[in-house]
């Protein structure tokens, strides 16, 4: 645990030092994410609870015809990447090396196009477990880094674009093609009453939940299997569904006092900034990222009675990481805002420390090893 203890202050150091640079997002992303892709790339095969699945993938593709490797369980993209590598590196090592430089890169990018502090957003990576996680599940977190990706192609409204996107990454991960429902959100326009039907929808869902999967089940036999993760109150659902709650919550009361705060604002200086708030509009992708938090939440309270929705759900979640900056940065109030970054940066900082001292076996990212 040492080791990432380190690794954040080392960031936050960097982040303090870079503050006065003319280009500091940048230059704070490329170090940031050069210590992240180090630590991730030459971890151990101990360190993650499926990179030994993943490394014995790797040596049996790298050994065996490819006709044997596609019948693998894995995604057949998966299976084909893996053949890639082992024809150019024998060494199993360079699966997480490619990887690592893979997610950690395309993450790295997302940030930098999307966040309005940069520091916070790889912070919320780290302590939101989004970093660890991707050093367990893999080949889902290359899906996760493509979907990520291709949301400049939703903002810009590209639609064949995003969908090869989905496609690609639905390759290394089929629960990827959920992510295609991000497109369809950016032109709903943001309202509590939406909100609220949303979350009435859900709780249909939710009551309804086994007839309803008992109906996929018998239209897709295949899926049989899924039976056995009904009900499965895991308390990692649990507690992602608090901190969402929360996280939702905290933009939520923002937006509100930020449209108070502008219905207050005088006509005439409303016009002069009409183009700002245009503009503004348009970084927020109007209010996508608002349904799409919504949406983590309610995905969180539904992997409640299917904990497999939780492997579905961090194509939203993975979002919380640019909201939650960019909803801070909408507070003018610079005293009121650097204090609730400090109170951000704590609650988070301590929620990552809960979940090591008490749960080290949800990723089993601790102890860290080298794998030289």
């Amino acid at each position: 645990m040492l080791i990432y203890i380190m690794m954040l202050l080392i960031i936050t150091i960097c982040a303090m030092c870079m503050y006065n640079l003319k280009n500091k997002q940048r230059f704070f992303l490329y170090f940031a994410c050069t210590i992240l892709f180090i630590v991730s790339a030459l971890r151990d095969v101990t360190v993650g609870s499926d990179t030994v699945s993943y490394i014995n993938t790797f040596n049996f593709v790298r050994d065996a015809p490819i006709s044997q490797s596609l019948n693998l369980y894995f995604e057949k993209g998966y299976i084909i990447y893996n053949y890639i590598i082992s024809r150019f590196f024998s060494s199993p090592q360079s699966l997480l090396i490619i990887s690592s430089f893979i997610t950690v890169m395309l993450i790295g990018r997302f940030i930098y196009k999307n966040s309005r502090n940069a520091y916070l957003s790889i912070y919320l990576f780290i302590t939101l477990m989004f970093y660890y996680s991707s050093m367990n599940t893999l080949r889902q977190y290359i899906a996760v880094s493509i979907v990520v990706f291709g949301y400049e192609y939703v903002k810009e409204r590209k639609f064949i674009r995003y969908l090869f996107c989905i496609i690609i990454a639905s390759f290394f991960h089929t629960t990827a093609s959920m992510a295609i429902f991000i497109y369809f959100l950016y032109k709903l326009k943001f309202s509590f009453k939406k909100v609220v039907l949303f979350c009435v929808s859900t709780l249909a869902i939710y009551f309804m939940f086994v007839p309803l999967f008992n109906f996929i089940i018998n239209l897709f036999p295949r899926y049989t299997s899924y039976e056995t993760r009904l009900d499965s109150n895991n308390l990692a659902s649990y507690i992602s569904m608090v901190v969402y709650i929360l996280i939702l919550f905290l933009g939520l009361i923002f937006r509100y006092y930020n449209v108070k705060e502008k219905e207050g604002t005088p006509k005439s200086l409303r016009k002069s900034n009409k183009r700002n708030v245009l503009e503004k509009e348009e970084s927020n992708s109007k209010s996508i990222l608002t349904y799409i938090i919504l949406i983590t939440v309610l995905l969180t309270f539904l992997s409640i009675r299917l904990n497999i929705l939780a492997r579905a759900n961090i194509y939203f979640s993975i979002f919380s990481i640019i909201y939650i900056p960019n909803i801070l940065k909408e507070i003018k109030d610079k005293n009121l805002r650097t204090l609730w970054i400090y109170i951000i940066v704590i609650l988070f900082g301590l929620y990552n420390l809960i979940i090591f001292l008490y749960r080290p076996d949800w990723h089993r990212v601790v102890p860290y090893n080298f794998f030289f």
